[in-house]
Formats: C-alpha cells, sequence, structure tokens
C-alpha cells in the first residue's frame, strides 16, 4: 500500500485582541488548552504563585519568550497558571505574577515555542494579531 502521511508535530495558533494584555492572555489560554484540555475552565482556587520577568527587543519575541517562561515553570512545578497578573506591561517588558493549578498529567507535552514565522503585530484595523508555533 502506497500513500501520503502527513504528520506534523507543530501546532500553529493564530490570536486577535483589542490590547497587547489580551493577546498574552489570550495565546497563554491557549497553550494551557494544548497542555490540558479544558484545564482552566473548572478552577476554584489556586495552588501556587510564581513570578515571571521578560526582556525583549520587540512584542515577537517578548510573547516566545513569555510563554516559552511559562512553559518551563508548568513543567518544573507540574502546573497549568490559569491566571496572570501584570505588574508591567510594555511592548518590550513584562513582569507579572502567574497563579496556577498542580496537576499529575498534561495532555499533550509541548516541547517549545518556536520563532520560525512567528509575529506579533497590530493589523491595519489596529488589533493586535500573533501568529506562533508550538513544537509538541
Amino acid at each position: 500500500m502506497n500513500g501520503l502521511v502527513q504528520h506534523t508535530a507543530d501546532i500553529e495558533i493564530k490570536v486577535l485582541a483589542p490590547t497587547l494584555k489580551i493577546l498574552l492572555k489570550d495565546n497563554l489560554g491557549i497553550m494551557n488548552d494544548i497542555l490540558k484540555k479544558g484545564g482552566c475552565d473548572t478552577i476554584s482556587h489556586f495552588d501556587c504563585q510564581m513570578c515571571v520577568e521578560v526582556t525583549a527587543k520587540n512584542t515577537t519575541d517578548l510573547l516566545i519568550g513569555f510563554l516559552s517562561d511559562i512553559l518551563s515553570i508548568t513543567y518544573i512545578q507540574k502546573s497549568l497558571f490559569c491566571n496572570v497578573y501584570f505588574t508591567e506591561l510594555s511592548e518590550n517588558r513584562i513582569k507579572a505574577q502567574l497563579y496556577g493549578k498542580w496537576l499529575g498529567e498534561f495532555d499533550k507535552n509541548i516541547k517549545e515555542v518556536i520563532y520560525q514565522d512567528g509575529y506579533v503585530l497590530r493589523n491595519e484595523k489596529n488589533m493586535w494579531e500573533s501568529h506562533i508555533i508550538f513544537t509538541i
């Protein structure tokens, strides 16, 4: 039997948001949903709190650094960080508190957030737009 079998170990996501803050939160929410489908839907309390600080030369690097740092903390703490509170936020710096729930297992493991074809920009309608790829 011959045939073409397509296999990809990547998940691409695109997000539109009215503000950079919402764009970051929405990307985090999608990443969490990949890790554990619906994992943040029924959380009534948080088990842990962590801090994250990211400085970058542009908003694309900022988003990728932000998600990459949270992904690392997620695996170290075995937690899903469903809530974020930004104490500082600009187009090249984030300082935030993360609130998470300890989990036993994830549905999928994300190896990394990759830079290839990734972007964050303001589109012609003045909306924040992002495109990133997760390697699974």
